[in-house]
């Protein structure tokens, strides 16, 4: 396993993994994902191209973000099975996974930081790409808006992204928009949540 990690500053890390996922297993995703309670929920009123589902072991775990309210559906077997496969290389255990769906370039996610508090202080969150190669951008906090990438990372077929330590907190992060003609993109982004802290 070829594992790449990057040190944006102390404390703020990615790991980037190629090829982390076989491509039976993305063929075995991307068909499971047919059936998936996908939804598309405007963002802070505005209609989105893209469509998320979410799911969770716990059904406590209603996840509010950008004027949005996700009931979790149980985890499938094979996001289960995916799950296990993780937990030694993240050295921690995903409980939730946020699914998300590209239908092409258009669609894509603003800059933002995952830093509900259903997630805890310095989440880790283990991103998963199933699909059309995109473009995954970083920007510091301090940045302006619109905000200035600092890093721009090409995504491809299997690639397993990590972010973890006070990544949230001190960056945010993009899926950015492409004109060219490229086909879907499944997402599968797994997290630890804690449902007690969102009381």
């Amino acid at each position: 396993m070829n594992a790449h990690a990057i040190t944006l500053e102390p404390g703020a890390e990615l790991v980037l993994v190629r090829g982390f996922l076989a491509e039976p297993e993305r063929a075995a995703l991307l068909a499971e994902s047919a059936s998936y309670p996908w939804e598309q929920k405007p963002v802070m009123g505005m209609p989105t191209l893209r469509a998320n589902a979410w799911f969770a072991e716990d059904a406590r775990a209603v996840y509010e973000y950008s004027g949005q309210r996700w009931v979790p559906a149980p985890l499938t077997p094979l996001q289960t099975a995916l799950r296990d496969r993780l937990e030694p290389v993240l050295g921690e255990r995903m409980n939730a996974v946020l699914a998300g769906y590209y239908p092409h370039g258009g669609a894509g996610v603003g800059y933002h930081s995952d830093n509900e508090a259903l997630l805890g202080s310095e989440p880790t969150i283990a991103s998963l790409s199933i699909g059309a190669l995109r473009t995954f951008q970083i920007a510091h906090v301090s940045s302006g808006r619109p905000p200035v990438g600092d890093i721009e990372l090409p995504l491809d077929d299997g690639d397993l992204l990590v972010m973890r330590g006070t990544f949230q907190r001190r960056y945010r992060h993009a899926l950015k928009k492409t004109a060219r003609s490229v086909g879907p993109r499944l997402n599968l982004s797994y997290r630890r949540v804690q449902p007690e802290r969102s009381a």
